[in-house]
């Protein structure tokens, strides 16, 4: 409860707070904590702020995405200008992270480019080591070149050069939603990100490889039944996360948030099939955020128990499980078809 009071008497629950805000925050540290456990409190404070504000519906689900991706920019830069060394590290922030749509629970897909693995391995401790049950963010990169076999830090030139040669097509894919938060290196390293994902446009084959892997996913990930899979089953987020990426490739435009990037592409689609897909697009988002705050953890397919069904329709604003699942599943069916038509033209 005190935490609660604390939180309404402090920036108005009806704003969003900029990464600049959060940052100047987190540099004032009113308490005098010792850095890293400022700003695992300073998270834990934050993240309920942005959670009443989701509950009293004063923020749309694009101002709550916003808003912890800024707080999770902050986070990054105030824990790298507190370990010595990690202020020579260039940090890129990819998947979610990378497109500016964070919710509850979220890891954050980084890359370092740099010199020394030291300082980036006591930032990845700062900010994911557990204390008094609580942490920062959870840091996740398994997206480096050559993934948990690769070095934790790489150079400019050993970044380029394994584009040039061993990459593969979903790796030249995931730098569509690459962008680069912080460090000495940053118009370098978004200029080399730019021109090599650009090469994905010059190899023929690059939209039936992306169409491939949307089929492994959705044959991997919906081994208990496709349509609780509201994330990696068909006509799900993926679907349509990569065909929008596929479109960005093929029209030669790099946005990493994907309504952004839908609103740019859109014209390929009429009007009303690319408004639909945006609206299904945050139905789906909808889903996730409500199911990953309860929980604070990563969510991708419906609840299995009825009640629970019931509650998230009811969130959702349905007044009945019938409903919401009616809806959803027109939705899904529309989105697959949407999906085949491009990748198959079907």
């Amino acid at each position: 409860p005190e935490l609660i009071e604390e939180i309404a008497r402090g920036r108005a629950l009806d704003l969003t707070t900029s990464a600049a805000d959060y940052m100047a925050a987190l540099q004032a540290n009113p308490e005098h904590l010792e850095p890293l456990e400022w700003v695992r409190s300073f998270r834990e404070s934050e993240v309920l702020r942005i959670l009443l504000r989701d509950i009293l519906g004063v923020a749309s689900l694009g101002e709550l995405q916003a808003e912890m991706t800024n707080l999770a920019d902050a986070c990054v830069r105030f824990c790298q200008g507190n370990i010595p060394g990690a202020d020579r590290l260039t940090i890129v922030a990819l998947g979610k992270f990378g497109g500016q749509e964070l919710l509850y629970g979220a890891d954050l897909d980084v890359v370092f480019i740099g010199e020394e693995p030291g300082p980036a391995g006591q930032w990845i401790a700062a900010l994911s080591a557990t204390t008094n049950a609580s942490r920062v963010f959870p840091i996740d990169t398994r997206l480096r070149p050559e993934g948990d076999h690769g070095m934790l830090v790489i150079t400019l030139s050993g970044y380029e050069s394994y584009f040039n040669g061993r990459a593969q097509t979903w790796e030249h894919q995931a730098l569509t939603k690459a962008r680069v938060i912080s460090g000495p290196e940053q118009a370098e390293v978004d200029k080399l990100i730019t021109k090599v994902w650009e090469r994905l446009r010059t190899r023929p084959q690059a939209k039936a490889e992306i169409a491939g892997m949307y089929e492994r996913i959705v044959k991997q990930r919906a081994k208990g039944g496709d349509w609780p899979e509201f994330k990696t089953g068909r006509g799900g987020l993926i679907g349509i996360e990569f065909l929008v990426q596929s479109l960005e490739i093929e029209l030669g435009v790099r946005e990493p948030n994907t309504l952004k990037a839908l609103e740019l592409v859109g014209g390929r689609f009429g009007k009303d099939e690319s408004e639909m897909l945006a609206n299904d697009y945050l139905f789906y988002r909808r889903i996730e955020s409500i199911l990953r705050r309860a929980n604070n953890q990563s969510v991708s397919s419906l609840p299995a128990q009825d009640s629970e069904l019931t509650k998230l329709a009811l969130r959702m604003g349905f007044q009945d499980r019938g409903g919401f699942t009616d809806e959803y599943r027109l939705r899904r069916t529309r989105d697959d078809e949407m999906v085949r038509k491009y990748f198959y033209g079907a």
